[in-house]
């Protein structure tokens, strides 16, 4: 595997710094587009002959809930199984990737399995995007220490921006992009629990039935339940 190693080792250290050219209007953040990910692992891969391959089979078909409009959310999960060729030897390496696409008609599928080549690309080659939820400033680990009980009407601050809840079409927006993570922890001041669902670049304070719902359902009820049950 010697001749397939070296020519990724050789597209990882050309790979360019690339900009934010995507923004999430729903969450107001800007994020790496799968439209600049494609077309500069493309040209990096013809150049040094390598083949990308993939192929996609659904393992799971779930309604989340509906729209304003009354629409049924579809959450399609998908398996994206993928090999880097090299076009001279023939040696190849492997793996696979899993995720998500919800939307009222029939493009589920083709979200996830966009979402899930972009990851694949920015993950074997350590493709950089600042979306780091762990990363957190001292003004974000401030309001963590200070989070207000359940019985407060819970805010998120986040930075350069206005104070927000998640309700439940941003939820669902959050689960689909599959940059997300659940935090838990106890205020220091009031002594209770609280619950957060965060992003890459904003945290939004949730209550302990969706926290305990979106544990429960990732990798096994794949959000068999209606999304409207946890805001009840």
């Amino acid at each position: 595997m010697k001749n397939i190693l070296t020519k990724l080792l050789t597209i990882a250290k050309e790979v360019p710094k690339m900009e934010k050219d995507g923004t999430n209007t729903l969450q107001n953040y800007k994020y790496l587009s799968e439209t600049q990910v494609k077309e500069t692992m493309r040209e990096l891969l013809c150049k040094h002959g390598v083949v990308f391959v993939q192929s996609s089979t659904q393992k799971a078909l779930t309604q989340i809930g509906t729209t304003k409009a009354g629409a049924a959310n579809w959450m399609t999960s998908m398996r994206v199984d993928y090999k880097f060729y090299d076009a001279e030897s023939g040696e190849f390496v492997e793996g696979w990737y899993e995720a998500d696409g919800v939307d009222t008609q029939d493009k589920g599928a083709y979200k996830a399995v966009t979402g899930a080549v972009k990851n694949i690309f920015m993950n074997n080659f350590l493709i950089p995007t600042g979306n780091d939820p762990e990363n957190d400033s001292k003004a974000a680990k401030k309001s963590y220490a200070n989070s207000p009980s359940q019985s407060q009407k819970p805010v998120a601050k986040k930075e350069n921006g206005p104070a927000l809840n998640w309700n439940k079409e941003e939820v669902t927006e959050i689960l689909n992009s599959g940059i997300w993570e659940l935090k838990t922890g106890v205020g220091q001041s009031s002594g209770k629990p609280w619950y957060m669902l965060v992003t890459a670049s904003q945290r939004g304070f949730i209550t302990e039935q969706t926290y305990n719902y979106i544990k429960d359902s990732k990798g096994t009820k794949s959000q068999s339940v209606a999304a409207e049950e946890v805001f009840n």
